[in-house]
C-alpha cells in the first residue's frame, strides 16, 4: 500500500491493490474468528459490544485525520477543483460511504480517496455481526459465498438501463470483497473436519514458501484474475496462522509484530507522510522516496499508537468492563502451534 501510493503505480503487480486485498482477507478472518469464538463461549454475540470495540479503535484516529485533511485543504487547496471536490465528498467520508458516492476517474487526484477501503470495512462491521448472531453456522456460510458472486450479479444486470452504473451497482460491487475469503477461511477452521483439511495444506513447513510463490505469480502472469490472487493471499494468511514454530520467520519477529500493531496508523497517515516528504525533501526516484517514506510513516504511526490511540482504547476498555470485559484477538487466536494442538 505504501509503495503503491508512493510511486503512484496504477498498473502492474502493485497496481492490483495487493495491500488492500491482504488487509481485507486478514480482517474478514480475524473478525469472524473473534465473533465465532465469542458465540461458542457465551452462547451469543454482543453486537453492541463489538461495535463499541470497533468504534473506540477506528473512529478517533479516523476523524482526527479527516479533520486534519479538512484544515490542510482549507489552507492549501482553497478554490481548486480538488479542494472543492473534497468538501462535496466530506459527508461521505464522514459517514463511511465514500465507496458508494465518491467518483474517481483514471488519472484524477481525489483527496482522501484511499478511505474507500475503510468504508467497505465499516460496512462489513455494521452488518456481519448482526447476521452471524442470528443465523445458524451452516446458513451463515452461504452469505459470504453469495457476496463473492456480487460482481457476477453486476455483469448479469449490466445491460439493464435502470441498473447501469448507479448507486445500486456500486453497493452490489462493494459486497464483492476479499473480506469474504477471510470469512470463509475462519469458517473452515471452526469444524473438526475443516480444520484438519486446511491444516494438511496450510499447516506444513512448506506451506508459507508455497503461498509466497502463489502470491507472486501475478508478477509474471499479469492475466491472473483478482479473485485468484485473493485466494492465494488467503492461503498465505492461513499458512502464517497454522505454520509450525519457526517456519514463518517473516511474520514471527519483533519488527513484523510492531508494524502489525501500528498498521492502522500506517494506513491513515501514510499519504500525509508521502505529501510531506514530496514537499520538504528533494527526493527523486521511486525506490529512494519509498526508503524515506516507509520508516517515517512507521515512526509517525508508532507515536500515534502510543500517545493517541492506546489511551482511547484503554478508556473504552474501562467503559466496557462492567459488561463483561474485553474480547481480544489474543484470547481467541492463540499462536499457531497452540492452535494446531487444540485440534489434534
Amino acid at each position: 500500500m505504501v509503495w503503491h501510493h508512493t510511486v503512484q503505480e496504477r498498473t502492474g503487480y502493485f497496481g492490483r491493490s495487493i495491500g488492500v486485498i491482504t488487509f481485507f482477507v486478514i480482517s474478514g478472518f480475524l473478525i469472524t474468528r473473534l465473533l465465532l469464538r465469542e458465540r461458542d463461549r457465551r452462547g451469543t454475540i454482543s453486537v453492541t459490544g463489538f461495535w463499541m470495540r470497533r468504534g473506540f479503535r477506528i473512529f478517533p484516529l479516523y476523524y482526527a485525520v479527516l479533520g486534519l485533511y479538512a484544515v490542510m485543504v482549507s489552507s492549501v487547496e482553497m478554490g481548486t477543483r480538488e479542494g472543492l471536490a473534497f468538501w462535496r465528498s466530506l459527508p461521505y467520508y464522514a459517514s463511511f460511504t465514500s465507496n458508494w458516492f465518491v467518483d474517481r476517474s483514471p488519472g484524477e487526484r481525489v483527496i482522501f480517496y484511499f478511505a474507500w477501503s475503510l468504508a467497505v470495512q465499516e460496512q462489513f462491521y455494521l452488518v456481519w455481526p448482526l447476521l452471524l448472531r442470528r443465523l445458524h453456522l451452516r446458513t451463515a456460510v452461504l452469505f459470504p459465498l453469495a457476496f463473492l458472486l456480487a460482481q457476477d450479479v453486476i455483469a448479469w444486470l449490466g445491460g439493464m438501463r435502470s441498473f447501469g452504473e448507479g448507486l445500486a451497482s456500486r453497493i452490489v460491487a462493494s459486497l464483492d470483497s476479499p473480506i469474504f475469503f477471510g470469512v470463509l477461511a475462519a469458517f473452515a477452521l471452526e469444524s473438526e473436519r475443516g480444520f484438519r483439511l486446511v491444516h494438511r495444506i496450510a499447516g506444513r513447513r512448506w506451506s508459507v514458501p508455497v503461498a509466497v510463490v502463489l502470491v507472486a505469480l501475478p508478477r509474471w502472469m499479469p492475466g491472473v484474475p483478482q479473485d485468484v490472487l485473493a485466494l492465494a493471499l488467503t492461503y498465505l494468511v492461513l499458512s502464517c496462522v497454522l505454520a509450525p514454530a519457526g517456519s514463518a520467520p517473516v511474520v514471527e519477529n519483533a519488527v513484523a509484530r510492531h508494524v502489525g500493531a501500528v498498521s492502522y496508523g500506517i494506513y491513515l497517515l501514510h499519504m500525509l507522510v508521502i505529501n510531506a516528504v514530496g514537499h520538504l525533501l528533494p527526493v527523486t526516484g521511486a525506490a529512494l522516496k519509498f526508503a524515506v517514506v516507509l520508516p517515517v510513516t512507521v515512526l509517525v504511526a508508532t507515536a500515534s499508537h502510543r500517545w493517541f490511540e492506546q489511551p482511547i482504547i484503554r478508556l473504552g476498555q474501562r467503559l466496557r468492563a462492567p459488561a463483561g470485559g474485553l474480547v481480544t484477538a489474543a484470547a481467541v487466536l492463540p499462536p499457531a502451534p497452540a492452535l494446531a494442538a487444540q485440534r489434534e
